[in-house]
């Protein structure tokens, strides 16, 4: 009993289309918004603080904004390991299974869904033809291949760093094991610098996909446009289903727009964002002897470009955003 139980549980994790992965997808999304708050936080107050050094001010104010940030860097700690369970695992046993399937059917001519398929299945209801939204051709799927690998490493980077070397650096110190919580800390900077510089370069590759996809979507729409525009039924219920029609070539449209725009406006916020931590981590890794008012300014970039994120991700996970686009 105990066996098919726990069976069972994993089976549901590890698919995403399941009642389970779907409640974890939400909550991921939610966590992944307040993860973000706390990143800017702890960004801003590590600014602040080094404001205050470079202008003499009183350490108390130093003191108070050095533990700010710190205890914004540990909430981290906690959001980053309910992520790991929630929506990481599932997302990286999702690309495995896409990998297989895009090597399977790479010359067969069958569609592969993408792993990030939820925003896909929503706009393919509103399209003729729902398969068009995934790797289609043979030089997409090869393009999805490298897509999914680089976000299986984020993934794995990402399950190492906050469920494996970011609690143990957490309890080492709590412990005072120093050099644990060295080895730890130096461990889980290495991950994320993997990780930074995986998601641009994974970014890149999928608005070239999803470009691909919204002008495949564009032709298919203005194919069926034209089509409907031939057809010089006089009654009156043809009309009806003309206009009908129109009505959902129209939504289509739209829908498939909307969904473009957003990918462009979230891979922009996402290659800000990492682009800006990567040359952080280059700073650091190099020991370059930079301004201090340089590394303040990297500082707000990423307080700022990860608080926009976390407000438009929040936007689009609330039910205001589908009234508003309805």
């Amino acid at each position: 009993m105990i066996y098919g139980t726990v069976k069972n549980l994993a089976r549901d994790a590890a698919n995403q289309t399941a009642k389970l992965a779907q409640w974890g997808e939400t909550l991921f999304k939610s966590m992944g918004a307040c993860d973000k708050v706390a990143k800017a936080a702890a960004a801003y107050f590590s600014a602040a603080e080094e404001g205050i050094r470079l202008a003499g001010g009183p350490e108390s104010a130093k003191k108070g904004f050095a533990f700010s940030a710190k205890a914004f860097r540990e909430a981290r700690t906690v959001f980053g390991l309910f992520n790991v369970f929630t929506g990481k695992i599932p997302s990286l046993i999702g690309n495995f299974k896409t990998e297989a399937r895009l090597f399977f059917h790479m010359t067969d001519g069958e569609s592969v869904k993408k792993t990030s398929s939820k925003a896909s299945i929503k706009l393919g209801e509103m399209c003729f033809n729902k398969d068009q939204i995934g790797y289609v051709e043979w030089y997409e799927k090869f393009l999805g291949i490298v897509i999914e690998a680089f976000s299986a490493i984020e993934s794995a980077s990402f399950i190492a760093g906050f469920g494996g070397f970011r609690p143990v650096a957490f309890f080492s110190k709590m412990f005072e094991d120093s050099k644990t919580a060295k080895i730890a800390s130096d461990g889980f900077f290495y991950l994320m610098m993997i990780r930074h510089v995986t998601i641009p370069v994974m970014t890149l590759f999928n608005v070239v996909h999803e470009t691909i996809v919204f002008k495949r979507l564009k032709k298919e729409i203005y194919e069926e446009q034209d089509k409907i525009g031939s057809d010089d039924s006089e009654e009156d219920d043809g009309e009806e289903d003309v206009g009908g029609s129109l009505t959902k070539i129209s939504n289509a449209l739209r829908a498939a727009t909307g969904h473009y725009i957003q990918v462009i406006i979230k891979s922009a916020l996402a290659f800000l964002e990492k682009g800006t931590e990567v040359a952080k981590d280059v700073i650091f890794l190099g020991r370059f002897n930079v301004h201090p008012v340089v590394m303040v300014s990297l500082n707000v970039g990423i307080g700022t470009f990860s608080l926009v994120d976390a407000i438009y991700k929040a936007y689009h996970a609330t039910d205001f955003h589908d009234a508003f686009v309805d």
